[in-house]
This record gives C-alpha cells, sequence and structure tokens, in this order.
C-alpha cells in the first residue's frame, strides 16, 4: 500500500467518525427528557437516552442505525480486503513454517475482530427487548478493546516464559 492511500484512507475514516459523531451528539441533544434522568445502564448509550425521552424517537433511531450499518459495513468490507491481500501474500511464502506464524497472527486478530464486530453488530442494529442480555453484550463490546493489548502481549515469548516461571 502506498503512503497516499494510506494517509488517504486514515483521513477518510476520521472524517466518517467526525461526521457521525457530530450527527449522533446533535440528534441526541436535541431530545425533550422527561423530570427522570436517570440511566439504567453503565455507560451512556443512545438508546438508554431514547428511553427516557419524551420525544418521537424515529428520527434518532433511524440516523443510528444508518450510521452504525454504513460505518460497520465500510469497515468490515475493508478488513475483508485487506485480509485477502494477506492470504494471497502469506500463500506465496516458500517456508510452511513461516506461513504457520503468519496464520497464528491472523487468526488472533480475527477472534478479536469478531468478538468486537459481533457484539457491536448486537448493541448497534439489534434492538434490545433484553435489557441483561444487553447489558452482558455491551460488557462484551467495551471490555473487547481492554483486552487487545493483553492478548497480544500473552503471544510474546518474553512474556510466555515470564508467566511459566511465576507459574
Amino acid at each position: 500500500m502506498s503512503r497516499s492511500l494510506c494517509i488517504q484512507l486514515v483521513a477518510g475514516f476520521y472524517f466518517c467518525g467526525g461526521v457521525s459523531f457530530i450527527l449522533q451528539a446533535s440528534v441526541t441533544f436535541s431530545v425533550s427528557l422527561w423530570a427522570s434522568r436517570v440511566i439504567d445502564h453503565f455507560y451512556c448509550d443512545s438508546y438508554q437516552i431514547e428511553k427516557i425521552s419524551c420525544s418521537n424517537p424515529f428520527v434518532n433511531i433511524m440516523i443510528s442505525l444508518s450510521l452504525a450499518a454504513f460505518i460497520i459495513l465500510l469497515t468490515i468490507v475493508v478488513i475483508v480486503i485487506s485480509y485477502m491481500y494477506i492470504v494471497t501474500t502469506v500463500l506465496k511464502i516458500p517456508f510452511s513454517e513461516g506461513r504457520k506464524k503468519v496464520f497464528s497472527i491472523c487468526s488472533s486478530h480475527l477472534v478479536i475482530v469478531s468478538l468486537l464486530y459481533g457484539s457491536v453488530f448486537f448493541v448497534c442494529l439489534i434492538p434490545s427487548s433484553n435489557l441483561e442480555l444487553h447489558t452482558v453484550v455491551s460488557v462484551c463490546y467495551i471490555s473487547t478493546s481492554m483486552l487487545n493489548p493483553l492478548i497480544y502481549s500473552l503471544r510474546n515469548k518474553d512474556v510466555q516464559q515470564a508467566l511459566r516461571k511465576i507459574l
């Protein structure tokens, strides 16, 4: 990938993220709330604000769903295309040990991506009828990014040797 294409991709994703934030924030802050402003959740989700809103949430829901679908689908397409390039490049490696190592790294990345996108898909695109289930999935959504450094550091041989000494 050329440097200019990489810069364009990063700038494009930052631009889309900024537009998404501005749209969602402006729609969220324009709702009228009931007297009770207690959110029954451990983080401020737009669904929880819609529950305590006395305005019609149809526009908010449509904007949120449209943005979520667009962002999720766009990033999944980029990830799939990237992995297609990775697989074609890895298959050209003449040594099976090198291929095994690359596929091992890619598999751990795919597990993290699957956990993140599975929970994001559930939280953003499926209406929550069961609040407890929605909360559990939200914990997965939030904790996936926190577990990411742990999972990748456990793949480091120095970290593995230090853990073996401790255990």
